[in-house]
């Protein structure tokens, strides 16, 4: 079947035989927005790119035991990174199983996918993984899947096509790409390419496919092999194609933009289930539809016929399945993927087990499928361990590969280090907040009319940016009733700020980069999604800081909550490699930290300075208590405070060790690890560590209005420092432009040949 496909494929684009012989009725082709006009050769010059690198198909057994196809998959295999997933959980949980009947593995199929993905580029060449980005719902099995080949997950925007090259933009510049595996469909490929449906795609991408620029597997129009009305010919094509009967039989279809199929069709219209072409997953079935939906259906068919197919429902075979607690005999279909194997073509020695829903209108999509299973093909020999990795020792496995990291995974990264530290920073002050209204023995008012206590919720309110909050216009009145506004700020996920907002922002920006994930690390990302619906969960009254015992269960959810974040720290310094991805997390880390440090200390001190508890507070959310009290035998002194928070070097929760590891990951980025001190980044680096180490105690707390330095002055300045900073970062390492072009007889080509957009002239505000 799949080589019917790909000689399918080859005709369509080429020399149109079938269509000439009209064995494939021209309707047929041109109703299907899977057609391309724009890769039909009309010449017949130059060989069309036909192989089908991959391919998978739908099969269902009916009651009788004969097996019918019921899709065909020829853009890309559509479910594989699921097949590769249940695999490996199986192989965990019934390691013995596995052995004992001698289970075939699947990682050949992958290793012949690599090898098809470097054939005629060798191993230095550049392959991506072009998918979808994180928001869509397959995100986690193109993430899976790119981490099992070893090749960078990137989204549409990261690449570019530059004379007639396509460019993966990386933080060192624009990279060229050689292969591209996309998981992606065709209409979505290139925004100018004629009856595309998106406009977010890699504009020029055809043209460079045409020109041999770029290899992409699967071949660009193959969406034209899945429309279901070819199911209606299909026998007649292999016939034409291959000469030889077909083997495997398609579900029975008529196709409708014949008259004689539709008469035929609508002569037994309740026996039939009806599809629109274009639209896989919808299945009408006129049985079951009441006389309003039917005609609409029929006035639907009656303007565009040779949009619809009729089918004959096949009543799959079924198998046990527990769902929801209950074992049920659910109907199912096998998703089986094939892959080039030179002139012939490999077969998984597995495929995934596709469980439908209990109507038949619900079936076919992977959203809506209630579960899947691992299919199991059993070997008559002992089964030898499999692996991707490479067993041969050429020069290149001895070579490090530097500079393809996309600048979109290096922002992910560098946002998911910001937003880290935010909502630990916003966990630590509303824990400290929560804990004194526990802890105290007087009422919640007055606890909270203490200067304490005002001092930190002023400083949640800046660490937070949730202006006005309690610092802002009618700060005065939150502050003696901040029920509602504490209530916001741990719960309303829409509003900029708050921790459930944090969250939701961080579980943003790690899975854009799930694939870039340990196992660990994911498991951290799952239990913080369990802990943010705890968060929504809690029923938080409205007298909030009167009730002790809501208290403590949102004290608990906190307690956890950072806990899992002290881990997720943990498992950034100690178990991840310190390349390039790493510099970026802990570059927006430590930025992000600086950050609130100075807006807390700012906060807290502005008034009240040498209040005891305030100091104590300030301390503890820093976890310098025991610090401060080891070194300095005296009562508390915001002076020394000061020094231990703001000027400490060896202190890693202090100001002045933020900016020296900035300094540091700084001079290890990507070009420039011989960088001056004038460069603009390294320079805001070295403004700040210069600015805290000349910095003094005795002259930051001068309160006269004249004084050259003080407090807030010197923190504010810092915290400039710290946006202008991501600014640049942004400018030097996200943003990838051309040069200005002279409008006019200029030679563009010579504008647009830099292949290195971050010439200090090229920066743009992008």
């Amino acid at each position: 079947r799949v080589r019917l496909q790909q000689a399918l494929y080859r005709d369509i684009y080429g020399e149109q035989r079938l269509l000439k012989e009209n064995i494939l009725p021209a309707a047929m082709l041109y109703a299907h927005r899977g057609y391309l006009r724009d890769l039909v050769d009309p010449d017949f010059q130059g060989d069309v790119d036909a192989s089908l690198a991959m391919a998978a198909c739908d099969i269902g057994r009916d009651s009788a035991g004969s097996w019918c196809v019921l899709d065909d998959h020829c853009q890309y295999p559509a479910g594989v990174g699921y097949a590769l997933e249940n695999r490996i959980v199986l192989s965990r949980v019934l390691p013995r199983s596995f052995k004992q009947y001698r289970v075939s593995r699947i990682a050949s199929y992958f290793r012949q996918l690599q090898t098809n993905l470097l054939a005629g580029v060798g191993n230095a060449g550049h392959c991506v993984i072009l998918s979808y980005a994180s928001s869509h719902p397959h995100y986690f099995e193109f993430a899976w899947l790119a981490k099992y080949l070893g090749y960078p997950l990137v989204e549409p925007a990261d690449l570019s096509v530059r004379n007639n090259i396509v460019y993966l933009k990386t933080i060192t510049g624009l990279q060229p790409v050689d292969v591209i595996l996309r998981l992606i469909d065709d209409i979505e490929l290139d925004p100018l390419m004629i009856g595309s449906g998106n406009s977010h795609g890699v504009p020029g991408l055809v043209e460079v496919a045409r020109k041999g620029g770029v290899r992409i597997l699967n071949p660009m129009g193959t969406g034209v092999l899945e429309n279901p009305a070819f199911n209606s010919i299909m026998a007649q094509l292999c016939q034409a194609l291959l000469g030889e009967p077909l083997q495997l039989q398609s579900q029975r279809t008529w196709w409708l933009g014949d008259d004689d199929q539709r008469e035929s069709a609508l002569g037994r219209l309740d026996e039939l289930q009806l599809r629109h072409i274009d639209v896989p997953g919808e299945i009408f079935e006129p049985a079951r539809m009441d006389p309003s939906g039917k005609q609409q259906l029929l006035r639907s068919i009656a303007l565009t016929p040779a949009s619809f197919v009729a089918e004959l429902p096949c009543l799959l075979s079924t198998a046990p399945s527990l769902l929801d607690g209950e074992m049920r005999q659910r109907p199912f279909a096998l998703r089986l993927f094939q892959v080039s194997a030179g002139a012939d073509f490999y077969t998984m020695p597995g495929g995934l087990c596709l469980l439908d829903a209990d109507r038949a209108d619900e079936r076919r999509t992977l959203q809506n499928i209630p579960g899947s299973k691992d299919v199991w093909v059993l070997s008559d020999q002992p089964v030898q361990e499999d692996t991707l990795l490479r067993s041969d020792s050429d020069d290149v496995a001895y070579g490090m590969a530097n500079g393809e990291l996309p600048s979109r995974i290096a922002e992910s990264e560098f946002w998911r280090g910001r937003h880290s530290e935010r909502v630990e920073s916003a966990v630590r002050l509303l824990r400290r907040i929560l804990q004194n209204l526990l802890d105290e023995d007087r009422s919640a008012t007055e606890v909270l009319a203490t200067p304490a206590m005002q001092g930190l919720l002023r400083a949640l309110t800046a660490a937070t940016g949730t202006f006005p909050g309690f610092a802002g216009r009618g700060g005065k009145k939150k502050l003696a009733h901040p029920n509602r506004e504490l209530i916001s700020l741990l719960q309303d996920a829409r509003r900029p700020g708050t921790l459930a907002n944090a969250l939701q922002q961080w579980q943003l920006s790690a899975s854009s980069v799930s694939d870039r994930l340990s196992s660990e690390q994911l498991r951290v990302l799952n239990r913080l999604n369990d802990l943010l619906a705890g968060l929504a969960n809690l029923a938080l009254p409205k007298d909030l800081c009167e009730d002790s015992t809501v208290l403590g269960q949102t004290l608990e959810l906190l307690d956890e909550l950072l806990l899992v974040m002290s881990a997720n720290t943990g498992l950034e310094h100690e178990n991840i490699t310190h390349g390039d991805v790493w510099l970026f997390t802990m570059l927006g880390r430590r930025i992000e930290r600086a950050h609130q440090i100075a807006v807390t200390v700012s906060a807290v001190m502005s008034v009240h300075r040498e209040n005891p508890r305030l100091l104590e507070y300030l301390l503890r959310l820093f976890d310098s208590v025991m610090t401060y009290r080891a070194r300095y035998h005296s009562g508390l002194d915001n002076r020394l405070v000061l020094q231990l928070l703001l000027l400490d070097e060896i202190n890693p929760r202090s100001l002045a060790y933020q900016f020296k590891c900035i300094q540091d990951l700084i001079a290890d980025l990507p070009g420039r690890r011989t960088v001056s001190n004038g460069d603009p980044l390294n320079r805001l680096a070295v403004a700040g560590l210069s600015r805290v180490r000349l910095a003094d105690p005795e002259h930051l707390l001068n309160t006269e209005r004249d004084a050259r330095q003080s407090l807030q002055k010197f923190l504010r300045v810092l915290q400039d420092l710290s946006a202008s900073m991501t600014n640049a970062i942004t400018a030097q390492y996200f943003t990838h432009t051309e040069k200005r072009q002279q409008i006019g007889p200029a030679n563009i080509h010579n504008a647009m040949s830099s292949t290195h957009p971050f010439a200090a002239d090229e920066v743009g505000p992008g």
